[in-house]
């Protein structure tokens, strides 16, 4: 992945909005979007029959792949699906990490159901920071997912905030680039708008759909373009 990253993370809740406040596939700033995030708020089974919306219903089907299949006529964004919680660990990830059987079934059934659904791939959160005695679990399962991903050409992602620490040590970010694509640091609060405007920051955030924020979506997303910096690839920004 070369240059700026923008990823567009999409509110379910949105979509179910009255008018003149819903928001609707058409409206995904594809053309300035690298990546599009399906966030499926409350989507616990990921083991069994997994379904194509959250179980609360904000995201339905039709609209689902309506937006699917709209992304995918224009070929330039990669599709992704957030697993977990922003924050800490959160208990999804944590009871599929304390065991290997439960990882192993995890990470088979999230790689069939990234490819069913036709998506590229996925930005996990919630997996660090973690408590000491669930770090190497955490790590193993990262490697675990990470390697069948790269097997099926699909995107890995983390979301973690800033103090999560994993590139304190020496050499850390080249072990973690074997098995995850993208790491996407919180620098200001989520969801609430903010931008980051020093030359250190991965990620800067801004509500796309959300009512009280006026205007299209391409100029919040353009909104955030002066502060990134080209000359480093790995700078970009996450808008929800």
């Amino acid at each position: 992945m070369n240059g700026p990253l923008v990823l567009c993370q999409l509110n379910a809740a949105s979509f179910t909005r009255s008018e003149p406040w819903a928001y609707r596939a058409e409206h995904i700033p594809t053309e300035h979007c690298t990546h599009v995030v399906f966030s499926m708020a409350g989507l616990k089974d990921w083991f069994n029959d997994l379904i194509n919306y959250d179980v609360y219903h904000l995201a339905t089907r039709p609209f689902f792949w309506k937006a699917v299949d709209l992304l995918l006529e224009k070929k330039k964004a990669h599709l992704l699906v957030s697993v977990g919680t922003f924050g800490d660990a959160s208990r999804l990830i944590t009871d599929v990490a304390g065991n290997s059987d439960t990882m192993a079934r995890f990470s088979r059934n999230l790689v069939r159901w990234v490819l069913g659904n036709k998506l590229d791939g996925a930005l996990m959160a919630g997996v660090f920071p973690a408590p000491g005695p669930l770090r190497n679990a955490m790590v193993k399962m990262v490697k675990k997912i990470g390697t069948l991903f790269r097997v099926h050409h699909l995107h890995l992602g983390l979301v973690v905030p800033p103090h999560a620490k994993l590139f304190h040590n020496r050499g850390a970010g080249v072990k973690l680039a074997q098995f995850v694509d993208v790491v996407v640091v919180m620098v200001s609060p989520f969801p609430f708008t903010g931008l980051c405007g020093k030359p250190t920051c991965m990620l800067c955030t801004r509500v796309i759909g959300h009512p009280k924020i006026t205007g299209n979506s391409g100029h919040h997303v353009r909104s955030c373009q002066p502060f990134w910096q080209p000359s480093h690839p790995s700078h970009g920004a996450l808008f929800n």
